[in-house]
């Protein structure tokens, strides 16, 4: 009975060590620690989208491009994602039209950002964007645009009207609704 006993003890030993094992193999097959973190941060994300989205009151920017034009975007994308990096090179200027108070601009638009914060997330990437025939929009002839992730939501605008407050360089940062080809991206 004493053997028995330890027997049984052993053998529940063994068998919580096999299942913790294979849970293991299935945990690193399957990225189960990785997907509920995903899932997570994209409703996180959506939900702040909404709020942010009805609370900030933010002027529109209307960009179209088309699919040709639209595909060089999505192959410097690729090879960024490819590469972990996107250089200068890997991305080219491709011609499409921004729309803002009813004025229609001609453009040129390319990805913009070596590391992947810019274009990593599914449809929210930032863009480099220069206007044609020498117009102007917020007084720019060349501008970006660009998640607020990858400025630290509202951490960066903050530091900027700092510096700007004590007469120190600063970037302009104002945020925009931002409609691509039809899709709605936020803020």
């Amino acid at each position: 009975s004493i053997k028995t006993g330890r027997l049984i003890k052993f053998s529940s030993y063994i068998f919580t060590i096999l299942i913790i094992f294979i849970l293991g193999l299935w945990t690193e097959k399957y990225d189960l620690i990785e997907k509920p973190k995903v899932l997570i941060q994209e409703i996180s994300q959506k939900i702040y989208e909404k709020i942010s989205s009805e609370i900030i009151e933010a002027e529109k920017i209307t960009i179209d491009i088309k699919f040709e034009n639209f595909k060089k975007i999505l192959k410097a994308r690729e090879t960024g994602l490819q590469n972990i990096r996107l250089r200068d090179e890997d991305s080219e200027w491709v011609s499409g039209k921004l729309e803002f108070n009813n004025e229609k601009n001609k453009i040129k638009i390319r990805l913009k950002g070596t590391h992947a914060d810019h274009w990593e997330h599914s449809y929210k990437w930032s863009f480099k964007i220069k206007l044609s025939d020498g117009k102007k929009l917020f007084n720019l002839t060349r501008f970006s645009i660009q998640p607020p992730k990858t400025i630290l939501f509202l951490y960066e605008w903050l530091f900027m009207k700092a510096l700007e407050e004590e007469g120190l360089i600063s970037h302009r940062i104002k945020f925009v609704k931002v409609v691509l080809n039809g899709t709605y991206l936020g803020i």
